[in-house]
């Protein structure tokens, strides 16, 4: 019962059990919001937002209006400034960022110090006061934690896709942009409920401390989050117990507990870590994915033994453009070419680094707007067609610290179709299994993405692009640097999409593969020739796209400085 007692004790009288209700609301939805910060690896974001809605706080101090109102407004100003000088400018955000940082917590010492006795209203907004938590701030809390959690809830796709890769998202149709701005307007939600109970400086140890506790702990993304929510219920509690009994800072006290906690996990895991690798302690890896590739949920539809029988082949033009500019990063990537992609083919572009291959497939996708003249794919807009457009990304970086599986990676192919709320249905998860047993990646399943070799990973993201209902499949690279298992799979994959009647263009710098195309796109700088194989892989062509003796070894691999630097596959005579 002693035991019992010290941790009771401190909650018997009620502004302790104010503060412990403001603490716990405080560190849910930090935690939450936190969850997204560590997916996109915000985490200078998160710290310098915090110090920015100081000078809003202070101003609404001197000023005598509810404080909440001056974060929100100076919560858009860090936004706004932010977004000012990354655009206008050719500084990056993380510099933007650290000016403001800076320039906004300045500005609030400077107004809050204007007034007479300053010293413990600037204690109390940047440490917090927990213990002078009351009724009413409790209200506000209460109704934020609400909005956070059920927004969360409701741009739970939007958030994973953005996680995962913006131009993705994009392509998904998951809008990035709308979804970026719902973050921060939680982000700013969840610091303004919290600076009375925790301070504006330290609740950045909510807001990340938990979720990166959780990363070292669990395998995806709702689990990541519930432990975190957890994590912050443990520090305020613990946190307000060893500060009733050390006679220390609540606030500060509660903020250094998950913090703490971090590095005792993270020893704790590497030490595992290292014995597990000695041989000294067995491993349970846990069961992320509860069926077996092999095992339907009810009511599951079976998957396909093989292949569905070959559809019509198309007839017709799938991509048109017209006298079309494409500009990348304020250069002429394409310069005024005309060239099309015909339907239920095989279009191979190729072309040194920087000829705009992967340009044009940002414009054919709808990512890129033509600095001039006209592109339709699937004979409309590129924006309008981007629901039956599939678009697998050259080498996308996804953040280590995402903790998402292969299955989950494949099934987010079928975002489009589901939306953003709907379930999977049957029919999805059958498509999925299907994907990834054409791939040969379903033993891979429960693995997390930092866990496969590169090319089982290039081959998890074209079975994502198998799974997006598409009528046109676009690859960029998909073959470079890859071991000759999943070079080879994915190239039957290419040429079975072709057998039952889709369009796919991908980009390569191997010429046997695009001599196995039916048609070739040659860029350098413009559209140098486009047509069948025969007429475009030949010496004059390559040599007017890559320069008279940058054609290695033609009859292979076509190569620039960047893919032979150091020159020792045999140069060939050409001509």
């Amino acid at each position: 019962m002693e035991l019992l007692d010290w941790f009771v004790e401190p909650f018997t009288l009620g502004f302790a059990q104010r503060a412990l209700v403001g603490g716990l609301l405080a560190g849910v939805m930090s935690a939450v919001v936190g969850t997204w910060l560590v997916l996109r690896g915000m985490s200078f974001f998160g710290d310098a937002f915090v110090h920015g809605v100081v000078p809003g706080i202070a101003a609404a101090v001197v000023l005598d209006v509810d404080p909440l109102l001056g974060a929100a407004a100076a919560a858009v100003v860090m936004v706004a400034g932010i977004d000012l000088v990354d655009r206008h400018s050719r500084l990056g955000e993380d510099t933007a960022i650290g000016l403001l940082f800076v320039g906004m917590l300045a500005l609030g010492v400077v107004i809050i110090s204007s007034i007479d006795s300053y010293t413990g209203s600037l204690t109390s907004i940047l440490f917090g006061d927990a213990l002078g938590v009351m009724p009413d701030d409790l209200v506000h809390q209460a109704v934020l934690a609400g909005l956070v959690l059920v927004v969360s809830g409701l741009m739970y796709r939007p958030f994973l896709a953005l996680a995962f890769n913006r131009q993705k998202a994009e392509l998904l149709g998951l809008r990035p942009g709308l979804a970026h701005a719902v973050l921060l307007a939680l982000v700013a939600a969840a610091v303004i409920g919290s600076f009375q109970a925790v301070g504006t400086l330290l609740v950045f140890g909510l807001l990340i401390g938990p979720p990166a506790t959780a990363v070292l702990l669990v395998r995806t993304v709702p689990r990541m989050m519930l432990t975190a929510a957890g994590i912050s219920v443990v520090s305020v509690w613990l946190g307000l117990v060893l500060s009733h009994h050390l006679g220390t800072a609540a606030s500060a006290t509660m903020a250094l507990v998950p913090i703490v906690g971090f590095f005792v996990v993270l020893a704790v895991v590497r030490l595992r870590a290292f014995l597990r690798a000695r041989g000294r302690a067995p491993h349970h890896p846990p069961r992320v994915w509860r069926r077996s590739s092999d095992e339907a949920a009810p009511g599951d539809p079976t998957p396909p033994t093989d292949l569905a029988p070959p559809r019509p082949g198309r007839r017709g033009t799938a991509v048109r453009a017209q006298d079309v500019v494409l500009r990348y990063d304020g250069h002429i990537a394409i310069d005024r070419s005309s060239f099309t992609v015909p339907a239920g083919e095989i279009t191979a572009v190729i072309g040194p680094n920087g000829s705009g291959k992967s340009t044009l497939l940002h414009a054919v996708a709808g990512l890129l707007t033509p600095a001039a003249g006209a592109i339709e794919t699937l004979g409309t807009e590129p924006t309008q067609a981007r629901r039956r457009v599939s678009y697998v990304l050259q080498s996308m970086v996804v953040p280590p610290t995402t903790p998402m599986t292969v299955l989950e990676t494949v099934m987010m192919g079928r975002y489009p179709s589901l939306g953003w709320f709907r379930r999977p249905r049957a029919v999805d998860r059958a498509a999925v299994r299907e994907a990834m047993r054409r791939l040969e990646i379903e033993p891979l399943a429960g693995r997390h993405l930092g866990e496969l070799s590169g090319g089982q990973r290039q081959r998890v993201y074209v079975a994502q692009g198998l799974v997006q209902d598409h009528d046109l499949l676009l690859l960029d690279e998909p073959l470079t640097g890859l071991d000759v298992v999943s070079a080879r799979t994915i190239d039957r994959i290419i040429h079975e999409e072709r057998e039952h009647g889709s369009t796919v263009v991908l980009t390569t710098h191997d010429l046997e593969e695009a001599r196995a195309a039916d048609h070739v796109i040659l860029t350098g700088g413009t559209v140098v020739a486009a047509g069948p194989p025969a007429e475009v892989c030949r010496a004059e062509p390559l040599m007017e796209a890559f320069g008279l003796g940058s054609v290695h070894g033609w009859q292979g691999f076509i190569d620039d400085p960047a893919h032979d630097p150091h020159g020792d596959r045999p140069s060939f005579p050409v001509g």
